[in-house]
């Protein structure tokens, strides 16, 4: 009996482990849009260009470290959900407002350009489209089941 319980819970850690992964890897393509964001917004508003480069490099270790930051702290939260039963809604919570800035980089990038193709404006609403059903349904999964919790105490 004491194997299997001891399975299950080294299985849920690989799981937690697994969307801690998951969840980073966003986050390392945030990193990078998040970045490349900035720039497009210094070179828009014609900052000077000597100054771009000091801009980029010190961009670059504070958006790592709060990466890394991150990182940790999202594997906390998923591990602390755990207990909960709540690591899939808190996995798509998670990754639904990470898709939700990535659209917001990019759609804020697009409106720099006069003449954006429609190619980048339908993946920005691909992103969009993604990014609400994540959240949607892991709000209406938590809803569920706090009320059907309650049904089933009465």
């Amino acid at each position: 009996m004491k194997n299997s319980s001891k399975g299950q819970e080294i299985l849920q850690k690989l799981i937690v482990l697994g969307l801690t992964t998951l969840t980073a890897g966003i986050g390392l393509i945030l990193w990078f849009i998040m970045r490349d964001t900035l720039m497009t917004y210094l070179l828009y508003f014609s900052i000077d260009t000597w100054k771009i480069p000091a801009v980029d490099n010190f961009s670059f270790v504070l958006l790592g470290i709060g990466w890394l930051i991150f990182v940790f702290v999202i594997h906390h939260i998923l591990t602390k959900s755990l207990k909960k039963n709540g690591v899939f809604s808190t996995f798509l919570i998670i990754c639904g407002y990470q898709i939700l800035l990535l659209c917001i980089c990019n759609g804020s990038r697009l409106l720099l350009i006069n003449q954006p193709e429609w190619s980048s404006i339908l993946l920005r609403g691909g992103e969009l489209t993604l990014s609400l059903a994540c959240l949607i349904g892991a709000y209406i999964w938590r809803i569920k089941k706090r009320f059907g919790s309650r049904d089933e105490a009465k």
